[in-house]
């Protein structure tokens, strides 16, 4: 039988000799031992020899306190720090912040972590640099710094130096206070001798000092902590606890020597609660008891945690080893002990994992196995499944890498999760609190060229990448394949943190709320006096954490949920012990839909209430998950992806250079420089792609996109049904339902960028399921189109822009027209309702892309004015004219369902068509008014500036003159009655023909602003030309005179001939026979539409009949016409062109038919006393004129 004695020799044979029997020998032996460490620790072989980069640390040419951190107090402009004071987060335009400890002699050095790559200095400067929002450490006297972003250092004048810096990077910081010279390192490297100049002296006191531009962010270590690359011959500015890192390091020997011991003699049970050895139990317990009294001062030093108890946890690679040490640390350490020490570990343990390099494959890694070793048998049988991967061969074109080393730290912080008390108050008081857990779910991305070109994708060539349809093909499975094995490690962590107990999993729930609200008020911090001293996890989290954070939550939640909840129940949303009151619904505030519909959510109440505990908190991670979607993993995916457009620009730029030839040598040469440029940079960009393709856009991503949008997407259907309750769903449902579609179509899809829409990976061949889902989603946003239960105007914007990019894309449309028949008619209801006290820009946009390729001479993507402009841009794109710009796909279906829909209401018809009309009107009067203040602006004889708003404004103007042209065209076409013998409004046909005659005069006469302004060819006004809208209203006569029945031709001839505004010469500017009038002498010029490849020999052919029976019409009506003298007294004081017929009732001023007609359209007050009108009458009888009965 093992005696107390046996293993006190075990435990400490090389410390203690064999007689040594009694309980006071045995403190004696520990006592001696740690003295000849403290009095004599260079000579103890052994730990010199695990220590030796550790040089004895001087505190010699140092000033200031012992702990560094960075000085609140010496900073400009507003930095967020963390509690520990070593973590910054730039506000503002470009602050700078120092430490709080100098040096004037020796050599000292300290490490920063970058948490983003932007224009960041860091090194050296004195107290007597003075900084602002404009200058920086480099910028200002005796200050010396580095920036990767720009590779270049800085001390008043600024040089080429270093290597481009990447997230993740450490960068060391040196100085050589005896030779006056700065350094710097990256990850380890040598960048070079970067300053030899540095002033030292009397009085020169130098201090880490760093400046940051708007959000980025990176943490400091001063030596508080082992640097990850020491440079031999600099100290840290933090002392080294040398002595004590001895002594503790010989004391977790000892502790781990007697956990090994008891646990190799009892390896299935609890080692020290063994009842057949009791003996043996008291006595371990006793000598750990010696033990941890004498290492409980060193377990709460951030230094000795890292650099002992972690190394040696690291080695343990049994999950049952490391228990035994947390009850023992829990049963025989103080509780602040405890605290501090397990804060400190799962710090190092995050820092180790985010930081550590990439190691190489070993392809025989078992991830099970390692994993079934590290846990009991228990746990490991309660642990989620893993996902089938396939082991594929290494490829050719990538080299095998692995994360050897985050796997190792991701075991040990499982192993510490597994611990039911650990577990319980790390979720409590450190996870969310003093460390940011989300940190260690973050998968960080490599993105040094070097790496990527060497040791992961060394085969890429230029034409492996260079076509479109191989941007998809850069991945490598090698890559996949092991971070699929990272990522079960933290699906395990995830599902022991809130899977394992309710309390847990209440507690994760309140944590990670808080954690959305911090992240979601990101973007409005409240600061005060510059510099925020904020605590652990409220500096908001990074987008890659964020997005990273969102997939390994949702990939969780869809494996073990994904075939029991596909639907989130509306009770959950009346309750606000799920959903929060403050969070804005989709029918606006809480307590009005609470106090409106109080009668209807009363039974819903009921059942929330009653509701199983555990999913209810699933439901619960889903909305929060929604919300975490919505604030910023769906910003990132974007970022991700806009390297595919980069991408396709070089692929261009570098086909565009190899058209080009020359014989001269000199141009040769730079042809060939240029594309060797071209080339490097197409390379980079691949790889980086590669890297993404294999990381973040895989098939288990799309996988967790899909299931979330089709969740959302059953959900916003189940509540649509409710009726009145759909008003209670957050608004944030839709957003991140809109965005997930998006994410679905380009983000994970063929087609390589969001602007390039033409092609999808949604089709009904390749992707039924995809198919599937995008005819829902297109049923939701056609049936909400217009939904009166939606009370946020922006969400109302983004549902209305959903519909236009269906629209716009053939795919997409094919869907669209896919949706039920009733579906389809309520988006036509809602897309032709009048234009009147409502946003209608969007509407009457949906209905011109419904009729884009069909118009007249309506077919480009690019106006010809804007295909000879360079970039085919202008200064009025916005998402609606981007969307413009692509391929014309019109819907004969859609348009035939308009045509059903306004001949069956007529009253509808004539108050949509009245609505258009009106607005016209209002556009091109606007449009027309600020070119003229243009042109009287550019006539003056002094310099003056046109404000850039103003030419938005009037281009903007221009866009919507034309829009409405176009639909009013497809109007015409589908159904001429409808403006010729509308039902119940005899002046539509009257008002359109007087504003096809105003547009036509305005634009053609050769004097006039329209005419002045293109030939100035403005910047900001590249839109503005004849062709548009010329072929746009030759498009609406073609319709009304050509088109259609010979009923409605002589009406609608007879209505444009006859109103007071038609010029001959006007229309005679679309015809080739203008060239004639203009050799006689005529100042006006002839668009000539023959010249355009847009407009076909056909359309040209019937504009010209057109043109032709419309002059013979009116040279008809004109010989036949008798010329009638009108007096003056009778003649319309407001067109002079008529008599008098109509008198206003009651105030009895008096204008022709024509013009009250045309007014009252917009106004009923009175031309001239501004009375409001009761009725006007005709002057010879009695009939009323207006209204009418």
């Amino acid at each position: 039988m093992c005696t107390g004695h046996d293993v006190f020799l075990k435990v400490f044979a090389k410390e203690c000799k064999a007689s040594s029997a009694t309980a006071t020998r045995r403190h004696q032996t520990l006592d001696y031992t740690l003295k000849e460490v403290e009095t004599n620790a260079i000579q103890i072989g052994a730990l010199d020899a695990k220590y030796k980069s550790i040089a004895h640390w001087s505190p010699y040419g140092r000033l200031g306190a012992e702990r560094v951190v960075f000085d609140v107090t010496a900073s400009t402009g507003h930095i967020n720090t963390d509690f520990a004071r070593l973590s910054l987060s730039s506000h503002s335009g470009f602050s700078s912040i120092r430490a709080n400890v100098g040096v004037f002699k020796g050599k000292w050095m300290y490490e920063v972590m970058l948490g983003t790559k932007g224009v960041m200095q860091v090194g050296w400067a004195t107290n007597r640099c003075k900084f602002s929002q404009e200058k920086g450490v480099g910028d200002t006297p005796d200050s010396y710094a580095y920036d990767g972003n720009r590779v270049r250092k800085w001390n008043l004048n600024t040089f080429r130096y270093g290597e481009t810096w990447h997230p993740g990077d450490v960068i060391g910081i040196t100085i050589d206070l005896e030779e006056g010279c700065v350094g710097f390192y990256r990850n380890g490297k040598y960048l070079g001798q970067a300053f030899n100049n540095v002033k030292i002296g009397q009085g020169m006191v130098y201090f880490p000092a760093v400046s940051l531009a708007y959000n980025e962010s990176l943490v400091a270590n001063f030596g508080a902590t082992p640097l990850r690359y020491p440079v031999e011959g600099y100290q840290p500015l933090e002392a080294v606890p040398y002595i004590e890192l001895c002594k503790a390091d010989i004391m977790f020997d000892w502790i781990f020597n007697l956990i090994l011991l008891e646990s190799r003699n009892e390896p299935t049970s609890t080692a020290f609660n063994n009842s057949q050895s009791p003996s043996r139990n008291i006595s371990s317990y006793l000598i750990l008891n010696m033990i941890l009294e004498r290492l409980s001062p060193f377990v709460t030093n951030r230094y000795i945690i890292e650099a002992c108890m972690l190394k040696k946890l690291l080695s343990f690679h049994n999950n049952h080893e490391i228990h035994i040490l947390l009850d023992l640390f829990w049963a025989l350490l103080e509780v602040q002990q405890i605290h501090e020490c397990l804060e400190y570990l799962v710090s190092a343990i995050i820092n180790g994992y985010r930081y550590s390099n990439i190691a190489c494959v070993d392809n025989n890694t078992d991830l099970q196995g390692i994993v079934k070793d590290c846990l009991s048998p228990s746990e490991f049988s309660h642990t989620i499944n893993f996902p089938a991967v396939e082991r594929a061969a290494p490829e050719s074109s990538s080299s095998s890498v692995n994360f050897v080393h985050q796997k190792q730290y991701l075991i040990l912080f499982l192993s510490l999760v597994q611990h039911p008390r650990t577990r319980i108050y790390l979720l409590q008081h450190t996870l969310f609190d003093k460390v940011k857990f989300p940190l260690l779910l973050e998968i960080r991305p490599i993105l040094d060229n070097d790496i990527l070109e060497k040791r992961i994708f060394p085969h890429l060539t230029v034409y492996s990448v260079i076509t479109s349809e191989a941007f998809q093909n850069l991945k490598s499975k090698d890559i996949e394949h092991c971070l699929s094995e990272l990522e079960s490690y933290h699906h395990m962590i995830m599902d022991t943190l809130i899977f394992q107990d309710e309390f847990c999993r209440k507690v994760f729930l309140a944590k990670f709320d808080l954690f959305i609200k911090e992240n979601r008020s990101h973007f409005n911090p409240v600061r005060v006096g510059g510099v925020g001293e904020i605590s652990g996890s409220q500096q908001a989290s990074p987008l890659p954490v964020i997005l990273c954070f969102f997939h390994r939550l949702t990939s969780l939640i869809r494996i073990q949920y994904e075939n029991m909840i596909n639907v989130l129940p509306i009770s959950f949303f009346v309750d606000s012990s799920c959903v929060s009151n403050e969070i804005t619904r989709i029918g606006g505030v809480v307590s009005h839909l609470s106090k409106t519909f109080e009668r209807e959510i009363a039974q819903y109440i009921e059942t929330a209430s009653s509701m199983n505990p555990l999913l209810k908190h699933v439901y619960i991670l889903i909305d929060g998950l929604i919300k975490l979607y919505s604030i910023g993993a769906h910003k990132q995916l974007g970022k991700h992806c806009a390297i595919r457009e980069t991408l396709e620009e070089f692929a261009n730029a570098l086909e565009e250079m190899d058209e080009l030839e020359s014989d001269d040598p000199e141009t040769k040469q730079v042809i060939q420089k240029s594309t060797e440029v071209l080339e490097k940079e197409l390379l980079c960009r691949a790889r980086q792609l590669a890297w993404i393709n294999s990381t973040v856009l895989t098939a288990s991503r799309r996988a967790d996109i899909y299931w979330l949008l089709k969740l959302l997407l059953n959900t916003l259907d189940h509540a649509s049904q409710s009726g009145c309750l759909f008003g209670f769903i957050p608004d944030y449902y839709i957003e991140s339902c809109l965005n997930l579609c998006f994410a679905i179509r380009f983000y994970f899809g063929t087609s390589n960028s969001s602007s390039n829409v033409s092609h999808t990976a949604l089709t009904a061949d390749n992707d039924k399921e995809c198919w599937d889902l995008l005819k829902q989603f297109s049923t939701f946003i056609a049936s909400h189109f217009a939904d009166e239960r939606v009370a946020n105007s922006d969400l109302r914007d983004s549902i209305a822009q959903a519909l236009a990019s269906l629209v716009s894309n053939p795919e997409t449309l094919k869907a669209l027209e896919g949706i039920s028949i009733n579906s389809r008619q309520k988006m036509i209801t809602s897309l032709t309702a009048p234009y009147e006290n409502r946003a209608w820009a969007q509407s009457n946009w949906i209905l011109l892309r419904l009729w884009k390729g069909d118009g007249f001479a309506y077919r480009y993507t690019v106006p010809p004015n804007m295909a000879a402009k360079v970039g085919n841009t202008h200064a009025n794109k916005d998402l609606l004219s981007t969307l413009n710009y692509l391929k014309p796909c019109p819907s004969q279906l859609f348009q035939n369902h308009l045509r059903e829909y306004l001949t069956l209401n007529r009253q509808a018809s004539n108050a949509f068509i009245s609505s258009l009309l009106s607005q016209l009107n209002w556009s091109f009067s606007e449009f027309i008014g600020m070119l003229q203040e243009i042109q009287n602006a550019a006539n003056r004889p002094e310099k003056v500036f046109i404000d850039s708003r103003q030419l938005k404004i009037c281009c903007t103007c221009f866009d919507l003159t034309l829009a409405l042209l176009r639909v009013i065209e497809m109007i015409a076409t589908i159904n001429p009655f409808l403006i010729t013998k509308p039902e119940g409004n005899d002046l539509i046909l009257t008002q359109l023909c007087t504003m096809l005659n105003q547009i036509l005069n305005r634009v053609t006469v050769p004097t006039g602003c329209f005419e002045f302004i293109t030939d100035l060819d403005i910047p900001g006004l590249e839109l503005v030309a004849h062709f548009p809208i010329v072929t746009a209203v030759a498009g609406i006569l073609v319709a009304l005179v050509h088109k259609g029945p010979q009923e409605s031709h002589e009406i609608a001839l007879n209505a444009y001939i006859s109103d007071a505004s038609f010029l001959p010469s006007s229309l005679l500017f679309l015809s080739s026979k203008c060239d004639a009038n203009s050799s006689k002498g005529s100042t006006r010029k002839s668009l000539c539409l023959a010249n355009y490849e847009e407009v076909s020999a056909e359309e040209l052919e019937i504009l010209e009949e057109t043109i032709k029976l419309v002059i013979a019409k009116h040279e008809n009506l004109e010989s036949s016409k008798s010329i009638e003298e009108i007096p003056e007294d009778e003649m319309c004081t407001i067109c002079y062109a008529n008599r008098k017929t109509a008198l206003f009732v009651p105030c009895g001023h008096k204008s022709c038919k024509s013009c009250i007609s045309m007014h009252f359209l917009r106004n009923q007050e009175c031309f001239f006393c501004k009375t409001v009108l009761d009725r006007v009458v005709f002057t010879n009888s009695d009939e009323v004129l207006y209204p009418k009965k």
